[in-house]
């Protein structure tokens, strides 16, 4: 047996998206989890909602725990606060598993499939996201220009609206060689993102044309587009990407 008897929440004022979650269980050991966005409400669920049911649990009972969770949210859509919830649990579940064994949660979950991994550098910066609210005007969708401050060496999101060239050289100097950057998000909020106009698309590609200018195909360039768009935007948009060869266009339709 491995007996659940404490659940523990962390929140940091710092990074109000994301909570961490301990599992404590008869065993001395500690299993951690997380989950993104919402997180008061991903809290109040877990120790309102959960916790009463969980603790006493064998914590070696992954699927049981995981299916019990879920079962009376069936319907709500996948980013919901209860779904979060869960996740942040089996996640924890699986560390402990990883621990009581004492091998990495891959093997535990059947081995690797891979010996390594591209990666790729999401060009965000120290106050992308930063606000707990989808609503705040600090959010990523608020215009970077270049009379923001860089807070530190790694804020990207200026970088890109800056000299997206000049990010490209030192992103590939550090082994990088995929990029993701999101330059028309500034021009959805004019028309709720309906239509984008032939001035705003030529802004929005102008970061693209720097990094091909910069180091031409030696850099992958993903276009995140955050479901801001119309389908004749989204249209619009990816047809005046095609010459720059991008990896992908992300989550364009509102």
């Amino acid at each position: 047996m491995s007996i659940i008897t404490n659940v523990r929440t962390i929140r940091l004022e710092q990074f109000p998206n994301s909570i961490w979650v301990e599992i404590e269980t008869d065993e001395n050991l500690t299993g951690l989890g997380e989950a993104w966005r919402g997180t008061a409400a991903i809290e109040t669920i877990i120790h309102h909602d959960i916790c009463p049911w969980l603790i006493g649990q064998d914590s070696r009972n992954i699927e049981l725990i995981s299916r019990t969770l879920l079962t009376p949210y069936v319907g709500f859509h996948s980013a919901s606060a209860e779904v979060r919830a869960a996740s942040a649990i089996d996640i924890a579940l699986w560390d402990l598993a990883g621990k009581r064994h004492g091998i990495p949660v891959y093997e535990a979950l059947g081995g690797a499939s891979r010996a390594s991994i591209q990666v790729y550098n999401t060009c965000s910066g120290y106050s992308f996201n930063a606000s707990s609210s989808a609503y705040n005007s600090g959010t990523s969708r608020r215009m970077i220009t270049d009379k923001d401050e860089m807070r530190g060496p790694y804020d990207d999101q200026i970088a890109f609206n800056r000299n997206a060239g000049a990010l490209a050289k030192s992103l590939l100097s550090e082994g990088y060689k995929i990029m993701k950057i999101w330059p028309f998000d500034p021009f959805a909020a004019k028309t709720q993102g309906n239509w984008i106009s032939a001035e705003d698309l030529e802004a929005g590609l102008k970061p693209f044309q720097q990094i091909r200018d910069a180091v031409g195909n030696q850099m992958e360039i993903m276009c995140e587009l955050h479901s801001l768009w119309s389908a004749p935007a989204a249209l619009r948009i990816c047809k005046t990407l095609e010459p720059y060869d991008i990896f992908w266009a992300e989550d364009p339709l509102c």
